[in-house]
């Protein structure tokens, strides 16, 4: 028979022959209490950034975190920076034996991916419709600057309209932290 108790419980077996015979016996099944762990949740950083990974145990008398499988610290909330993606694994224990794991996910991102629109040929006093989108950065800040900034009436909008007088470079920059600056250009010819 399974059992699965939730608290300390003596079991009690009696069997019987052929004959009516009975006997008796006894097993004492002790629960012990399990530790609970809890960590952050899955989170993206830059490569070079650092990031707490915060966590809390309760009834454990040790940790032991793996970062993709390899055994990598024993502290409560190690500070890491991981220059890939890595799964962390924190694992509590107590003196039973008793265990309790939480696991996060550290996405690590290289750079801000971005397309711009394509340049322009536009004649003397047309307007030009411009335009970044971001492909990729699971950044949740990031900050966008058109450039020459005096040209655009709102410089930090994803999308511009201009009207140039003449031919022009624009750029546009987008910073998100640690993964830094992706900037692209925009040639626009005045006929």
């Amino acid at each position: 028979t399974l059992v699965t108790p939730t608290a300390t419980t003596m079991y009690v077996v009696e069997g019987t022959n052929v004959f009516g015979c009975t006997a008796l016996d006894t097993v004492m099944v002790t629960v012990r209490p399990l530790p609970t762990v809890e960590t952050i949740d899955d989170v993206t950083m830059c490569n070079g950034e650092t990031l707490e990974l915060t966590t809390t145990a309760t009834g454990a008398t040790g940790l032991l975190w793996t970062a993709n499988g390899i055994p990598s610290d024993s502290t409560q909330s190690p500070t890491v920076n991981p220059t890939t993606t890595t799964n962390y694994v924190v694992q509590a224990y107590n003196q039973y034996g008793c265990t309790d794991s939480d696991t996060v996910l550290v996405k690590v991102i290289e750079t801000i991916l971005s397309q711009v629109s394509d340049g322009a040929e536009v004649c003397e006093g047309e307007k030009v419709n411009l335009s970044i989108e971001i492909l990729e950065t699971g950044l949740s800040h990031y900050q966008v600057t058109w450039m020459p900034r005096e040209l655009f009436a709102t410089p930090h909008d994803l999308s511009q309209s201009l009207t140039p007088e003449e031919s022009m470079t624009v750029q546009v920059t987008i910073i998100g932290g640690a993964c830094s600056v992706d900037t692209q250009s925009i040639e626009i010819v005045v006929n």
